[in-house]
């Protein structure tokens, strides 16, 4: 190999494109113009998922979705417990109203005996 058929590295240029291709062997069928866009193919002849063509027809046939009264009982439930735990956690606790009564009562103790104590220094 002559010195200008080596590259800078050390290494020989890359083969051009078409150079690579000529060793590989001729397919017999012709490719199909769409065979990159499997996806979009598919999206166009089949646009319904088999459920939702079975649930589509179930619909179209009358027949009422199954569950509708059970999911009804379970959001009445749930918002009955809701409503419950809500009041239940809200309600003032005759322990807590004690004691803030008493941090009130000692707050107004010592705003007054501060206010004498300034009262004397002025």
């Amino acid at each position: 190999m002559a010195d200008r058929d080596v590259a800078e590295g050390g290494q020989p240029p890359p083969r051009p494109a078409a150079s690579r291709r000529a060793g590989r062997p001729k397919t017999t069928r012709p490719r199909r113009v769409d065979e990159s866009m499997t996806l979009l193919r598919e999206v166009m002849e089949r646009p319904l998922d088999p459920g939702y063509a079975t649930a589509a027809e179930r619909r179209a046939a009358g027949a009422r979705p199954r569950g509708g009264l059970v999911t009804v009982v379970i959001a009445v439930v749930c918002g009955l417990v809701l409503t419950w735990s809500v009041v239940v956690l809200r309600a003032p606790k005759p322990d807590a109203v004690a004691a803030r009564a008493l941090l009130v009562e000692q707050i107004e103790v010592r705003t007054r005996a501060t206010d004498a104590a300034k009262a004397r220094i002025e």
